[in-house]
């Protein structure tokens, strides 16, 4: 749920759904049996706005470190988490960002880039949680109908009108996981990120409205109304199928979960093993909200049969009984049941509804107590401790597949809310498809300035899975050109085999022996930021099928300026192409890493998305492709390990005969120059 906001209510059920047996497992699913969070905690809003006087949503925009109308989000931030750790409320804590309030936004196509400011806040926050030693459940979207839409999700951008919205937002969430993975401490502080608070629950409120269905009017029921089953199948699965590809990619070694509003805690156990199929998740976050949750054990039981770890994001009153939820008083004895109860039912952790009902401030900013919710999590902290189970030791028993309010201040809170439980037949979740959107610019793990990544990460360093070093078996191809046979000095050009076809910006490249792949030359091209200098070779075939491969190394003096990218090789079907329908980039990001980017037949930007995380040695790179309208692929190689790769694609219909290597392209900043060098160039076109 979501303080402070009004819900509409649904006035129809979901469409069931026929499901045989639990969920196909998506192959990046984490192994998450060594989920371990302390069982206690609640949910972190915000810093008491009623002292720092941030709006919603805006606590870690310039308002963070504000101190002008009382003390900064910053140093609450400190206090809090300070508190919270020695008075024993619990050392796993829901942090809701809302990762709209850090974006740069275009009206029409959404997320631009993060404000490098607002990401510093981010992490000053993180490490202010790990200097009290507590581990967060990080809340990246949400949304809650009635609200507007400032600084949270735009649930327009999945209605099939707005693709570059709805990829702009995958783009976003790549790379806010791409910053904070690159960060050690924010990515040890981090036990699960919930990509999307009650994704279901929020999106059927807003597409029970029929003039909100947009691009998918088959979701029209026969009353004209809208069908929920078909909501849920063909825009939220979806949706959220590419939210967790996009994840994994950019920090496989985090955990995700998309949380759940109660449905999947369900005596009924094939309604439970549906409400599993929609959920592409690690771990299960599922909120448990009643005034009476002792008449329900049943249900609540059904949590042993789940079959991956889980815990409840939130705990609560009755659904829509906020003023009980949110009295520290009144919902002492609800919680303290759901703290006592749940850990049998095989709950990792239980995470009270939320901050401001465990603690308030009765005498300023500076008076912290706690109330009598916060004491019952403290007792239940203390025994857990002192019996040695804090720390959960197992995960529920999978089943086998059958055939903050602020203190002193008027607050208005909205009801918790309970989902009505819709289920879908489940779909194979195969390889990704890549994602449509511009061309990223990645955060740096600083943000103070402009200042380059010297030196690059190793291979495989900073959390990020990079390739593993194979030997590379011999390609043979039309084109192949080791620079050997030429002289030191500008690159020779010419039709024949081993020599490009052209350069842009030639006095930028040369032939040099001072590094190499294979003795005694390579290419050196001098990149500048804002110009292009780069080979190419116009084949005087094409194909549909095509491999290139190079060897390529960073000089010592290369600097990409932090925030920006350098397209290092580009393919087309031809130089002088009028349209860019099928072009393919290689792409190098401010800290190393390597992805693709194709233009389908639609004329839309899509991307692959790698792991691969460069330093300065020599490296083999590879791209292969076959070309088609729904039948196309790509695949890269670094090292001759497989780091991306995409099928069944729209890669555009046109052969492949040209290609460029270089820096093709690189936006324009001063802190991008240095050097890069290729060698031992083959392609089959």
């Amino acid at each position: 749920m979501v303080r402070r906001i009004t819900f509409v209510a649904l006035c129809s059920l979901a469409l069931l759904g026929v499901v045989v047996g639990r969920a196909l497992q998506h192959p990046a699913y984490a192994a998450a049996g060594g989920f371990s969070v302390s069982y206690t905690g609640t949910n972190y809003y915000q810093p008491t706005d009623y002292f720092n006087h941030c709006g919603y949503w805006t606590w870690l925009t310039n308002c963070y470190t504000d101190s002008s109308s009382g003390p900064s989000a910053q140093s609450q931030v400190g206090q809090d988490a300070q508190f919270i750790a020695a008075n024993g409320l619990g050392t796993f804590q829901r942090v809701w960002i809302s990762l709209d309030q850090l974006m740069n936004w275009d009206s029409t196509n959404g997320y631009q880039s993060y404000n490098p400011a607002y990401l510093a806040n981010v992490d000053d926050m993180l490490h202010r949680m790990a200097r009290s030693g507590i581990k967060v459940d990080l809340v990246l979207l949400t949304h809650s109908q009635g609200a507007g839409t400032a600084n949270q999700f735009h649930p327009e951008a999945v209605d099939g009108y707005h693709p570059t919205m709805r990829a702009n937002y995958l783009r976003a969430v790549h790379d806010f996981l791409t910053h904070v993975a690159s960060d050690p401490t924010d990515a040890s502080t981090i036990a699960v990120v919930d990509l999307q608070n009650e994704a279901y629950y929020q999106l059927e409120v807003y597409f029970n409205n029929p003039s909100n269905l947009g691009a998918f009017t088959q979701c029209l029921s026969g009353s004209g109304g809208t069908d929920w089953g078909c909501v849920d199948n063909t825009i939220i699965h979806p949706w959220l199928n590419d939210l967790y590809s996009t994840a994994k990619s950019a920090a496989p070694n985090l955990l995700y979960t998309v949380s759940d509003a109660g449905g999947m805690l369900n005596a009924n156990s094939l309604q439970q093993q549906q409400r599993e199929n929609l959920y592409p998740v690690d771990v299960y976050d599922i909120h448990a909200y009643s005034d009476s949750p002792s008449s329900d054990p049943t249900r609540w039981a059904s949590g042993k049969l789940l079959n991956k770890p889980w815990f409840v994001g939130e705990a609560g009153c009755g659904v829509g009984d906020t003023s009980c939820t949110y009295d520290g008083t009144k919902a002492a004895p609800i919680d303290k049941w759901w703290l006592d109860n749940l850990r049998a039912d095989g709950a990792s952790a239980v995470l009270v509804e939320e901050g401001g009902t465990a603690f308030t401030f009765p005498d300023g900013p500076y008076s912290p107590v706690l109330t009598a919710t916060g004491q019952e999590i403290k007792q239940i902290t203390l025994d857990h401790l002192s019996s040695g189970s804090q720390l959960p030791t197992s995960t529920p028993t999978p089943v086998q597949p059958i055939g903050t309010p602020t203190a002193g201040a008027p607050t208005s809170t909205p009801a918790p809310t309970s989902t009505p439980v819709p289920f879908i037949t489940p779909i194979a979740l195969a390889t990704p498809e890549p994602i449509n959107m511009p061309v990223p610019v990645v955060q740096p793990t600083t943000v103070s300035g402009p200042t380059p990544i010297s030196p690059w990460s190793p291979v495989g360093n900073g959390g990020m899975r990079g390739p593993v070093i194979m030997p590379v078996p011999a390609l043979s191809g039309p084109f192949q050109a080791t620079f050997d046979n030429q002289a030191q000095g500008p690159l020779a050009l010419g039709s024949v085999s081993g020599y490009f076809s052209g350069v842009v910006n030639g006095s930028q490249i040369a032939v040099t022996s001072s590094d190499a792949l294979s003795a005694p030359n390579s290419m050196a091209v001098a990149v500048n930021g804002g110009g292009s200098a780069f080979a190419y070779h116009q084949a005087l075939g094409s194909a549909n099928s095509y491999s290139l491969r190079f060897g390529l190394r960073l000089g010592s003096d290369f600097n990409l300026a932090a925030s920006e990218y350098l397209v290092l090789a580009q393919t087309l079907w031809h130089s002088g192409a009028t349209s860019s329908v099928g072009k393919v980039n290689l792409v190098l990001t401010s800290n190393g890493g390597l992805y693709l980017s194709y233009i389908d037949s639609l004329g839309v930007q899509q991307y692959v998305w790698s792991n691969a995380v460069l330093d300065r040695s020599w490296h083999t790179i590879e791209i292969r492709e076959t070309t088609g309208v729904g039948a196309g692929s790509l695949t890269l190689l670094v090292d001759g390990a497989q780091v991306a790769a995409t099928s069944s694609a729209n890669t555009g219909g046109q052969p492949i005969g040209y290609f460029a290597l270089g820096e093709e392209y690189s936006p324009a900043d001063s802190g991008t120059s240095g050097h890069l060098y290729f060698d031992n160039v083959t392609a089959t076109l």
